[in-house]
C-alpha cells in the first residue's frame, strides 16, 4: 500500500483518517508507523482550530509515545520523524505557547528514555511526581490514567480554571 485512496499526494503519512475511509485497508500498516513529528507539526499547523485564541487560557498537548518515532517499511513515509525533527516540532509548539507533556507508554526501552526526556524538555514540561525524569511513565492503563490525572490536575489550565492545583503536585 503506497498510497491511501481518497487522500491527496503520492505518499502519505497517516495522522488523520478521513470520515468513511475503509480502516481494514489501513490496519496492516499501522503497527509499522509512529508519525510523531508529523502529528506534532499537524497540531502546530491547525492550532487556530484546535485551541482558543484567548491568550489568557493556557494551552497544552499530551503526547503518549514509546519514545521511538519510526517510519513504515511498507511504503508510507512520514516526514519530520526522526528524533531531532520531533524535538524541533515540539520546540516550535512550545514557542507558540503550547506546552507538550510526555507520557512514555509501554515497557520503556532504556535506549529511548533519553528521547522521552528530550521530548518533555523541548515541550517545557516536567513530571511533577518524579524528579528523576521529565516524562511520565505508564506501563498499563491504570498508570496511564494516573499520569493523565497528574498532568491535568497540575496543568496551568486547571490552576487557571479552579484557582489552584487540586492534586498533590
Amino acid at each position: 500500500l503506497d498510497t491511501l485512496p481518497g487522500l491527496p499526494g503520492e505518499e502519505q503519512c497517516v495522522t488523520h483518517i478521513p470520515d468513511g475511509y475503509d480502516l481494514d485497508r489501513l490496519v496492516p500498516t499501522a503497527p509499522a508507523m509512529t508519525p510523531t513529528g508529523d502529528a506534532i507539526t499537524g497540531i502546530l499547523e491547525e492550532m487556530g482550530v484546535l485551541f482558543s485564541d484567548d491568550p489568557t487560557i493556557p494551552k497544552m498537548v499530551i503526547l503518549v509515545t514509546d519514545g521511538e518515532p519510526t517510519n513504515s517499511t511498507i511504503g508510507l513515509r512520514c516526514t519530520n520523524n526522526d528524533d531531532d525533527e520531533v524535538i524541533a516540532a515540539i520546540r516550535a509548539l512550545n514557542a507558540a505557547g503550547i506546552q507538550t507533556h510526555v507520557i512514555g507508554f509501554g515497557e520503556a526501552d532504556p535506549g529511548l528514555i533519553e528521547n522521552l526526556d528530550d521530548f518533555a524538555e523541548a515541550g517545557g514540561t516536567n513530571n511533577v511526581s518524579d524528579d528523576s525524569q521529565r516524562f511520565y511513565d505508564a506501563t498499563d492503563t491504570d498508570e496511564l490514567v494516573a499520569a493523565f490525572n497528574s498532568i491535568l490536575a497540575c496543568s496551568p489550565y486547571n490552576q487557571f480554571a479552579r484557582g489552584s492545583c487540586s492534586y498533590d503536585c
